[in-house]
């Protein structure tokens, strides 16, 4: 459709960027997504969190967590506070996904860039963990996502 588009001289909005990476990536069609995301990248238009999470989802979702990975850490670069990442991406997004595991790596991801969330945040995080015995005890859980 964008090709079809451009070939036209026609040339999609920010809106329509974001509209399309979100149907691909919530379609599992994540190739497609990234060329997307690159190329609205490339013609200075910038994805919102919620197509962030969709993606990083849909390829966590495909086994392709070393992608996510990687896009997670692109996105970092981005002037978004680490509380609504923390919010959008990983709580909303990795948590609810049945992903913790990832969602801890990518927390630790944020803070070594000084990326690290407020505390009422890490407290709503640990809080969002599955009741299993990795997480059972929300302080300790805290307490280790603080160091």
């Amino acid at each position: 459709m964008v090709g079809s588009m451009t070939d036209q001289g026609l040339y999609p909005d920010g809106e329509i960027y974001r509209s399309l990476l979100l149907a691909l990536a919530e379609n599992y069609k994540v190739d497609i997504a990234l060329q997307i995301l690159n190329e609205m990248t490339v013609r200075g238009f910038e994805p919102n969190l919620i197509g962030y999470r969709s993606l990083i989802c849909a390829l966590c979702k495909l086994d392709r967590r070393e992608e996510a990975s990687n896009l997670f850490e692109s996105m970092l670069l981005q002037q978004w506070s680490p509380d609504e990442i923390v919010w959008t991406i990983l709580i909303d997004g990795l948590v609810m996904e049945g992903e913790p595991d990832l969602c801890m790596k990518f927390l630790h991801a944020m803070e070594a860039r000084d990326h690290a969330p407020t505390y009422q945040t890490y407290i709503i995080l640990a809080r969002q963990f599955p009741k299993d015995e990795k997480y059972v005890n929300t302080s300790l859980l805290v307490s280790k996502l603080m160091v």
